[in-house]
């Protein structure tokens, strides 16, 4: 027997015949949860009603604890007793997926909502097209725009944040330039959140970056600054990356990700002593080594292998900063497998564990020194700018800038 469900027009669907759904109906009134036998109308909208709250009560207490089994049941419960749900039951949940790119997932609640006939709007749209650019799916990204877009939602700066971040993970650069440019045909305003997202999408031409970074006329922030002092890094223009690290510091406090891309710059050059240096900068300004910055340094040594590798690997090891995969793999390029190996030994490091965690795995990510500044985009692009909506911008042609 089919179970019954909702369409798209609200309705109740079945394969049964009439007598047998108008039996069910009895039946279910019949139900001990709505503690009920045919009461008057007033009465069973009651009962409907707590039994509702209850329901949702659980639901929410599931959502907070992202207990996403609890919430299933919860789910199939609620269809069982024929409850309508709201979008602010689904939207939560659609979000969850989304941040941790799970788009599937986001998705499959996404029909959830449907067979409850919710309508979903903006909120739950933007979370999906970011389900896929973090995931760096791009044409997942713009097919979920343009289901909005038919759906009659309006794109805000969320929603073209979010394909211009997918865009940057493909590294297609002409396709990010062109969401931004769309701006203002879209009526949105580019703020200081797109923008610092389309210098992040261009930051392998180190030369599109400073012209746009030059053009844009929006207070640079911090991120921008760290974007482009790691496009000059990357480009081996360690002067320039270092006078705008200059100009950073005039106006703000430099973090982990600028160190990060000056460590890995000097490193990408060969220069063991410039590494180190950005690596002393860094603990001046009270910011810790962390594994961004170690295995910056350790890809310096490629070009300067010997000992004194080995003295910051067991120095590394001391201040209880555990190498990961990258940081082996890195000594194994130019000290070799056996003596990696024997150093792991030495200092009661679990090298065979380590060796064969996943390259793919978040954590092992996070020792890129440029994944570092994808997640300050990932941060960004979390907060919230409905106010910005709410002061009734429009767009403006801060995108023409960039073109």
């Amino acid at each position: 027997m089919s179970r019954p469900g909702r369409g798209r027009s609200g309705r109740l669907t079945s394969s049964r015949p009439l007598w047998r759904s108008a039996a069910a109906v009895l039946l279910w009134l019949h139900r001990p949860e709505l503690s009920c036998v045919l009461p008057n109308a007033g009465e069973v909208d009651g009962r409907r009603m707590e039994v509702k709250l209850q329901l949702c009560k659980r639901m929410d207490q599931a959502i907070r604890a992202r207990d996403e089994l609890s919430a299933t049941i919860c789910l199939d419960e609620a269809l069982r007793l024929w409850i309508d749900l709201e979008a602010a039951t689904f939207s939560p949940l659609i979000d969850l997926a989304a941040q941790e790119g799970d788009l599937q997932r986001a998705e499959q609640w996404f029909e959830n909502a449907q067979l409850f006939s919710v309508k979903l709007d903006d909120v739950e749209f933007n979370s999906l097209v970011t389900a896929a650019a973090n995931q760096g799916n791009l044409s997942a990204a713009e097919a979920w725009y343009d289901k909005a877009v038919a759906a009659g939602i309006q794109p805000d700066a969320v929603t073209l944040t979010a394909l211009m971040r997918a865009a940057a993970a493909v590294k297609d650069r002409s396709r990010a330039k062109e969401w931004y440019r769309a701006a203002p045909s879209l009526r949105v305003a580019p703020n200081e959140v797109m923008h610092s997202c389309l210098l992040h999408a261009l930051r392998e031409n180190a030369t599109e970056v400073e012209e746009c970074f030059a053009a844009g006329r929006l207070q640079p922030n911090a991120v921008m600054y760290n974007t482009i002092i790691d496009a000059m890094a990357r480009a081996g223009e360690m002067k320039s990356a270092e006078e705008y690290f200059q100009r950073l510091c005039g106006e703000f406090r430099p973090d982990a990700a600028t160190f990060g891309a000056l460590i890995n710059g000097a490193a990408e050059q060969g220069d063991v002593d410039g590494a180190k240096e950005w690596m002393k900068k860094m603990e001046n300004f009270g910011i810790r080594r962390n594994m961004v910055s170690w295995n910056a340094l350790f890809k310096a040594f490629r070009h300067r292998p010997g000992s004194e590798a080995e003295e910051l690997f067991e120095e590394m090891v001391q201040q209880r900063h555990a190498p990961d995969a990258v940081t082996l793999i890195s000594l194994i390029g130019f000290l070799g497998k056996p003596r990696v190996r024997g150093l792991c030994s030495e200092l009661k490091v679990d090298y065979d564990r380590i060796i064969r965690e996943p390259v793919v795995n978040r954590a092992v990510k996070r020792a890129d020194p440029h994944f570092q500044l994808s997640e300050q985009y990932r941060r960004m692009s979390r907060f919230s700018l409905r106010a910005q909506r709410a002061l009734g911008a429009t767009g403006t042609d801060q995108a023409e800038t960039c073109r």
